[in-house]
């Protein structure tokens, strides 16, 4: 029993009637609710002539079991306390009967991946059941008050910028510092796209990503379309400098023999994490979750969307959902999550080749959902004369903040993308 009508109202926001087990609470924690919702006071024979109207007073076990409550009732000091044993011991007994459930199901399951992620699920949802409400005002994020907050938050950036001579990036840094300076580095929660027709190199430049991102930070890579060995191959290409046929076929000179000795080891040494397969999107979310429960990684990128499978009426609704609980994971692990795409032919149909946001294949609402969409274009891909070498990264979208285009240099025979400093492109020997 609680008098303190702030108390009552921090109750009532935390508690639900279901969090009680025996029935007579379940029935006095919902009139006590009604009475404080109709901000009347919450005292016991106000309480006891509301049960009465209502035919309920029996069923709580009558005004001495009511009295006796109110005198047995701990100090309101320990309110939150013992709100958290009671949440606590409602999540035991929802997991168990969600087990007895899943004993009782597991064995008619047809697709058991499928199941146990709609299972796990349910724990997660029970979990965050038991955590208090995160609703919070424009003064609680502010924090004004006190050494912490947003103010000192900010004081922080500005004091790195000064310190460090670049952008405080609220995630991770892509590894290109003009990229960078466009979108922030690559935010914590953002879906970021990076799509291109094929051949453009889309995929070498998210190993690109990775290898630089790694040295410092764990990342996932989830690849549908090559293998872990494969992905190894091109990294060490990208670190040696030597072409990845030499390596696969086996046939490197000395030289490049003895460049593949040395650089390997740097590669063998990132903290890159590769899941192959996963083509089902539930299957995906559940390996992410273990990802960044059990390796704790900083970035997951994905090779590549239009490959992922999930439900929907048509392609198009279904690319919709996929992109939309890309989005919601990349809040729920709190992490940037790049993910490869595919751009439609009408690319093929402009004279410069530039790609618009029209031109995401099976589009739905990959623009809507994407914080960042970026488009990778060579030109010397359509004419091997025209500025060979060059390769122009389209910030085409960016949610929270500037677009603009990225230069970089890219060898074709390693892979690889280099930034440039500006103006450099305009010297013609630079990509030679």
């Amino acid at each position: 029993m609680v008098n303190s009508g702030e108390d009552r109202k921090a109750c009532c926001g935390f508690l639900g009637d279901h969090h009680f087990f025996f029935q007579e609470h379940r029935i006095l924690f919902h009139s006590l609710s009604i009475l404080e919702a109709e901000n009347k006071p919450c005292e016991l024979h106000l309480l006891i002539e509301f049960l009465k109207r209502k035919d309920l007073l029996d069923k709580v076990k009558g005004a001495n079991y009511l009295l006796e409550l109110a005198q047995t009732a701990p100090s309101p000091i320990d309110l939150e306390s013992y709100s958290f044993i009671l949440k606590e011991c409602w999540a035991k007994r929802t997991a168990i009967e969600e087990v007895k459930k899943f004993s009782l199901s597991l064995s008619k399951a047809q697709n058991v991946s499928v199941f146990l992620e709609e299972f796990s699920k349910k724990f997660v949802s029970i979990s965050k059941n038991i955590t208090p409400n995160t609703i919070r005002t424009f003064a609680e994020v502010s924090a004004l008050e006190g050494s912490s907050g947003y103010l000192a938050e900010l004081a922080f950036r500005r004091e790195y910028f000064r310190k460090h001579k670049k952008p405080f990036v609220d995630g991770i840094s892509s590894g290109y510092v003009d990229l960078d300076n466009t979108i922030g580095g690559f935010g914590n929660s953002n879906l970021i796209i990076l799509a291109s027709r094929p051949g453009m190199g889309k995929t070498a430049l998210a190993l690109n990503f990775a290898q630089r991102i790694a040295i410092n930070h764990p990342i996932g890579i989830v690849s549908l379309e090559m293998s872990s060995i494969q992905l190894y191959e091109r990294m060490v290409s990208m670190e040696a400098e030597v072409p990845g046929a030499a390596i696969r076929e086996g046939r490197s000179t000395d030289k490049e023999w003895e460049r593949i000795e040395k650089f390997e080891p740097n590669i063998s040494r990132l903290s890159i994490y590769i899941q192959e397969g996963s083509y089902f999107l539930k299957e995906l979310v559940s390996k992410a979750r273990n990802l960044k429960e059990e390796k704790g990684i900083k970035l997951l990128i994905i090779d590549y969307l239009q490959l992922l499978r999930a439900a929907g009426e048509n392609r198009l609704m279904e690319i919709s959902n996929i992109t939309r609980d890309l989005k919601n994971l990349a809040m729920e692990l709190h992490i940037p999550i790049v993910c490869l795409a595919q751009l439609s032919r009408k690319v093929e149909e402009r004279t410069n080749h530039r790609p618009l946001l029209s031109d995401l294949r099976e589009s739905g609402t990959i623009e809507q959902d994407a914080d960042v969409v970026m488009f990778l274009l060579r030109d010397d891909y359509y004419d091997e004369n025209h500025r060979p070498g060059e390769a122009n990264l389209i910030v085409a979208k960016n949610r929270h903040g500037k677009t603009g285009d990225i230069i970089l240099h890219f060898s074709k025979n390693f892979a690889k993308f280099e930034p440039l400093k500006i103006g450099d492109y305009h010297d013609k020997n630079i990509f030679e």
